[in-house]
């Protein structure tokens, strides 16, 4: 049975008495510090140890804290060491600084040691679970991109593989034929194309980078009800089934980058649209009470890998499932789970009453809104969309304004 390693902290701080009673003091408590009294000595030993946690002084000489900050924050396989700082200042000059260059916390000289322990230990098992999750969504990415990519790969192959053997042959392709091929072809482009920035919006939302936090923090989506509809009315065209679209959304201030909330929800219905049974209706239903927005999609075929808490099984004991569905699905709830995360909001995956499949995501509005007219986007079933002729219904919805000055 393998012994647990110690997690490892590098400790920066050029006060002696300090740097041997810190080290005595983690070194107690099961950690192994490697500890140095230089600025340009600390990179230097977080280039060659790859610690758990930088614990450093500011004001160092022969590089100060900040120095060592920015390089760990430019590290190519390291920046999401956390970052603590040990300092005798605590104006909000310090902290602005430290903040707009990624540290973590900040604990001031003399510090309580349990204050100390606490910051580490939860930093340390925070990127721990960062970590996993990152690694859980490398192997399903792995497992599902090969079957994302092939499936529209075959098809450009396929059609391609036909006019050559024809025109080889010297056989006459009629028109017709030329024009089916090179549709299909098209369709199976548009589809990678689709793949593609589906990875690419992936690769974002899984970078863990203060770039990216900062995002989440300031996202306030506006006016999208609009462009959800338009999207997934394209996306049950694409698939033959317009009449099957049933859009119900209230309006509401989103706190999701724009171009991940598009994606977001698109995934989710391409999803239902790929795994439901044809004729069976695909609801899309999105609601806000002031705090949070619900946003629910049903009707993706059952599941066998749903488990009875309302969750996918691969994302638990098993990374890659061999149903064919859950190999499609899995970029896309890779996706979505990655950016209702990011977010600060919950993705499930539940049974339906009909048997069937619903995914829900919940996400946080902005937290200043007021009631400012009535709106929402209604396609489908007995209220058709404004765009066919009949109007929306009214329903009221919230709205988020900026803070008052």
């Amino acid at each position: 049975m393998s012994e647990t390693k110690p997690a490892r902290i590098l400790l920066a701080e050029d006060d002696r008495n300090l740097r041997i009673m810190t080290t005595d003091l983690l070194e107690m408590f099961g950690y192994a510090v490697e500890a140095v009294d230089r600025g340009q000595l600390a990179i230097e030993a977080f280039d060659r140890e790859s610690p758990d946690l930088v614990l450093a002084d500011i004001s160092m000489p022969d590089g100060d804290g900040y120095v060592l900050l920015r390089h760990i924050r430019s590290h190519p396989t390291a920046s999401d060491v956390p970052v603590i700082f040990l300092t005798g200042k605590s104006g909000l000059t310090e902290i602005r600084a430290g903040l707009r260059d990624g540290v973590d916390d900040f604990i001031t000289k003399p510090f309580d040691p349990d204050e100390l322990l606490r910051s580490i230990a939860q930093r340390i098992e925070r990127r721990a679970r960062q970590r996993q999750r990152l690694e859980n969504l490398k192997i399903l990415l792995s497992a599902s991109l090969p079957y994302e990519l092939r499936t529209p790969l075959c098809g450009i192959l396929g059609y391609a593989e036909l006019l050559r053997d024809s025109a080889s042959a010297g056989a006459a392709i009629p028109a017709a034929d030329v024009a089916e091929a090179a549709q299909a072809q098209l369709i199976s482009c548009e589809s990678l194309l689709r793949v593609i920035d589906a990875v690419a919006i992936w690769i974002e939302v899984s970078s863990s980078t203060a770039e990216l936090a900062g995002q989440y923090a300031r996202a306030r989506t506006t006016d999208w009800v609009a462009t959800i509809a338009q999207d997934s009315r394209e996306i049950a065209r694409r698939h033959g089934r317009e009449a099957s679209l049933e859009l119900r959304l209230d309006e509401g201030v989103v706190a999701v980058p724009a171009g991940h909330w598009r994606m977001l929800v698109a995934q989710l219905v391409d999803n239902a649209f790929k795994y439901s049974p044809k004729g069976s209706p695909v609801r899309v239903t999105g609601t806000g009470d002031g705090q949070r927005y619900r946003l629910v999609v049903h009707g993706i075929a059952p599941c066998p890998e749903i488990t009875e808490t309302g969750s996918l099984s691969p994302f638990q004991e098993k990374p890659v499932s061999s149903s064919t569905a859950v190999r499609g699905l899995g970029l896309g709830v890779a996706i979505v789970r990655q950016i209702a995360a990011l977010s600060g909001g919950e993705f499930s995956l539940g049974r339906a009453e009909d048997g069937g499949t619903a995914a829900s995501v919940v996400v946080p509005l902005s937290r200043r809104e007021e009631t400012i007219g009535a709106r929402s986007y209604s396609v489908g079933g007995s209220i058709p969309c404004d765009r066919g002729g009949a109007p929306a219904v009214q329903l009221p919805i919230r709205r988020t304004v900026p803070p008052e000055t």
